[in-house]
């Protein structure tokens, strides 16, 4: 988890000084926000310790008592095409659209994204979330067969199978699917996410190289499949002078005549990725530092919320409100520092006795999640990866106080 969130913020942090680079955001205006977001990590790893015992751990993967190295192939379609019809059955729902439905729309050039806005709000979906909570549930299973699938092939080591594969395969285009239905990326980024970690995961535990150049083509997949979302609904990949309220390109930057596509490109993954961290910076040092109150309020919330005005000044549009905001605005710095090392700390302590357990890595991913999500956005807020967490906190919990072994034991 440590090293997957390090090399994460490095790559971060990368492109958040090439943004500054052609844009007029200073270097010296992001950095209390990069300190911050650096300062947690450490704290968390200080907290959490060495992760040695990655190498010794091999835990048998059996998902609903099916393992994938000893089922038919027929055993693997069906449980991977059960989650595929959920994902349709949810899709449908949310969109109105059946999948040659969907076909049409997007052969036909119109934005999936803009008639599942029309959809939800035609039909009044988002009124009651009584009527939207078998849904969430089976989205909330879904996703945890996903999350628990690729985790524990990994920790086992049985990811590389050919079985293995087309299970993961089956899980992965199912979850695609959803995100493609209604036009949105987050899917493709919770995609990412995933593979980013197991990747990482597994090159630790067998303690092999990582190969920076297959990152870097995940990356770029990612990046494509945001641009060609944004084309769906009807946008135009072009260089644009402002990106934001008081953010704008530097036409005379250097990097900008030299490398324009690059520059580009940077411009519109940053409303995705990067904007946290700019509002992180505006409501900082032009918010919050800008009076005594701000200040106090800062390290140790009273009244004032300082989210609402720092929206006004960063025009928040439809980009999301870091997580880092979110929480010092409910917890003040204090506090939150206080959380993000306790947090290290009882996974430490949970990670002695859960070694074996392929919950326990789950929950090291949902961890990785937050952590990324403190400077971008609100990844863990949806109702769905809600009931994933409190599903895995809770196997996590039980299994470590009566120290039960995974389904199939354990391999030392």
């Amino acid at each position: 988890m440590k090293k997957s969130v390090k090399l994460f913020y490095i790559i971060y942090s990368v492109y958040i000084t090439f943004i500054c680079m052609c844009t007029n955001l200073n270097m010296i205006d992001i950095e209390i926000p990069l300190v911050l977001m650096w300062g947690l990590y450490c704290l968390v790893s200080i907290g959490y310790g060495s992760e040695e015992y990655l190498r010794t751990c091999n835990s048998e993967c059996r998902l609903f008592g099916i393992n994938t190295d000893k089922q038919k192939l027929s055993t693997i379609m069906f449980v991977g095409g059960l989650s595929i019809v959920g994902w349709f059955y949810c899709s449908y729902y949310y969109t109105g659209s059946t999948p040659v439905e969907l076909l049409k729309l997007l052969l036909g050039g119109q934005s999936s994204y803009k008639s599942y806005q029309e959809y939800f709000s035609n039909t009044l979906i988002g009124s009651s979330v009584f009527m939207r909570l078998p849904y969430i549930l089976l989205m909330g299973i879904n996703r945890g067969v996903l999350y628990y699938s690729f985790i524990a092939l990994t920790v086992s080591g049985r990811i590389r199978s050919h079985k293995s594969k087309l299970f993961l395969f089956l899980l992965l285009m199912g979850h695609l699917y959803f995100g493609v239905s209604r036009g949105t990326n987050f899917e493709a980024y919770q995609a990412f996410t995933l593979v980013f970690y197991c990747y990482i995961l597994y090159n630790e535990k067998n303690n092999k190289k990582i190969n920076y150049v297959l990152l870097l083509c995940l990356g770029l997949v990612m990046v494509m499949a945001f641009l060609i979302m944004l084309v769906n609904r009807g946008h135009t990949i072009v260089l644009t002078s402002e990106i934001k309220q008081n953010l704008v390109i530097d036409q005379k930057s250097l990097i900008v005549q030299l490398m324009p596509l690059l520059v580009i490109v940077a411009e519109w993954v940053f409303a995705y990725i990067g904007y946290g961290l700019y509002f992180l910076s505006v409501m900082i040092t032009e918010v919050t530092f800008s009076s005594v109150k701000g200040t106090i309020d800062f390290f140790i919330p009273f009244e004032y919320s300082p989210i609402e005005e720092t929206s006004l000044l960063a025009d928040k549009g439809v980009c999301w409100t870091p997580d880092l905001a979110d929480f010092i605005d409910k917890t003040g710095l204090i506090i939150l520092l206080f959380i993000v090392f306790l947090a290290g700390r009882l996974l430490k302590c949970i990670g002695n006795k859960c070694r074996y357990d392929d919950s326990f890595y789950v929950l090291l991913y949902l961890v990785f999640v937050q952590m990324i999500s403190f400077p971008i956005g609100n990844f863990l807020q949806y109702s769905s990866e809600k009931l994933v967490l409190m599903f895995t906190v809770a196997s996590v919990l039980f299994r470590s106080k009566y120290r039960i072994k995974p389904l199939g034991g354990v391999r030392g």
